[in-house]
């Protein structure tokens, strides 16, 4: 992908990986080349209120701080995503809970835009075998593992449109695997199983609605989903040497 027009002569860099790396080696590949004390990792349809960029620097200044983020609003004022919790058993993550404190510590924040120190990005990473979803859960869990802090700074604000990348069909098939592989590597089997029972519930609903529209890609990718999450578990932190998978069945676009 060639540099926008708008990009030529600032002080940004474009950089362009050799394929397709999904949203956490995608930010791996990116911060490797550029080192730096502290990173934001942003989509790029976020639009941040006054300040909130240079209030949660700061806030990875705080002792024990390793990752950070603002509270994200839909264009309509609502909550969108803020101090994320995970269930105990399921593992399933939560993403709407408003911050009470100033700086209020959670479980996890969104990736669309997440802050960190240069430590937390050395020693942990993105885990680029999920591709699509849950790279964000997964660096928070592992960060708050390794004794750091996840925090949402409340008067650090900012908006974000509802499912401009998980859209269509594509993150079917990544809702249903990415939810099992993490309760498989952070939970117990019986919370795997579990787990798998909640994430296919739509299922029949879902079929109802193939038969119905007269298409097939959802519901066959809700079943290669459940077959790569109870399949082999990843080695490496990096994306699938065929990903994204879901082009095997259906039309993959990069928008």
């Amino acid at each position: 992908m060639d540099c926008p027009d708008e990009l030529s002569g600032t002080d940004v860099s474009w950089v362009v990986p050799p394929r397709n790396l999904g949203f956490g080696s995608g930010c791996n590949f990116g911060a490797s080349r550029f080192p730096a004390r502290k990173y934001a990792f942003l989509n790029a349809d976020v639009a941040f209120h006054s300040s909130a960029v240079s209030l949660c620097m700061d806030a990875l200044d705080i002792p024990g701080v390793g990752i950070c983020a603002p509270a994200l609003y839909f264009p309509d004022g609502n909550l969108q995503s803020a101090c994320g919790s995970v269930s105990k058993t399921l593992k399933i993550p939560r993403p709407d809970n408003a911050p009470s404190q100033p700086i209020s510590e959670c479980d996890w924040v969104t990736g669309a835009s997440l802050f960190c120190r240069q430590e937390v990005f050395e020693s942990i990473g993105f885990d680029g075998s999920y591709f699509l979803s849950y790279e964000d859960l997964d660096i928070a869990y592992r960060a708050k593992l390794a004794g750091w802090k996840v925090v949402v700074v409340s008067a650090a604000t900012a908006t974000h449109p509802s499912r401009t990348t998980l859209n269509g069909a594509r993150p079917i098939y990544y809702g249903i695997r990415n939810p099992i592989w993490f309760s498989r590597r952070y939970g117990t089997f019986l919370g795997s199983v579990a787990t798998t029972f909640y994430v296919v519930r739509k299922v029949p609903r879902v079929m109802m609605a193939d038969i119905a529209k007269r298409r097939s890609p959802h519901t066959r990718l809700m079943y290669h989903g459940l077959l790569a999450g109870w399949g082999s578990l990843p080695t490496t932190k990096e994306p699938l040497p065929d990903e994204p998978v879901p082009s095997r069945w259906i039309e993959w676009e990069s928008s």
